[in-house]
């Protein structure tokens, strides 16, 4: 929940999953054999999980009220009066796109909530004194970026909406 520092021994971090929410600093991060490192800094994993399955679901709800609102402006548009089964498809057809328009409403309230939460998470740092090897990925916020070799040492963090490495 806060910081991960691993500067004795031999400070190193490698293979698997790390988080912490405020930042990381190792002596190195990853493996010169390319282990597959995860940093993450800021957000928990699961916070990641849950924004996708929102996203989702609201791409999904988007995609039925096109379809609903389709079939509303078909049955509108009959150029006799509508029968009483058409009617009754109208009218529950209607009430779709409310309860759809309303489920949009919440998704979108609760994306931008938890946009805001991981945009807090964009100013944790991860530093390596010595290296950054390939195969490591780095997530700060809601970026990533991956090593696709091995870098000397650094501080990785937020820079112009990127995740950046500077040389200390």
């Amino acid at each position: 929940k806060s910081n991960i520092i691993v500067q004795t021994g031999k400070g190193k971090i490698v293979g698997g999953n790390i988080v912490a929410l405020k930042g990381i600093d190792a002596l190195e991060v990853g493996s010169p054999m390319g282990t597959k490192t995860k940093i993450r800094i800021g957000v928990e994993p699961e916070l990641v999980e849950l924004y996708q399955e929102l996203h989702k679901t609201y791409m999904a709800h988007l995609a039925d009220l096109e379809k609903t609102n389709k079939n509303i402006s078909y049955l509108e548009k009959q150029p006799s009066a509508l029968t009483g089964k058409k009617q009754i498809l109208l009218n529950q057809a209607k009430l779709v796109s409310i309860n759809l328009t309303n489920e949009i409403n919440l998704c979108k309230f609760r994306l931008k909530s938890l946009e805001n939460t991981m945009n807090e998470g964009r100013r944790g740092v991860i530093k390596s004194k010595n290296w950054f090897y390939e195969g490591t990925e780095i997530y700060i916020g809601n970026r990533t970026k991956t090593f696709t070799t091995d870098i000397i040492g650094g501080k990785c963090f937020i820079y112009d909406g990127n995740i950046t490495l500077t040389h200390v």
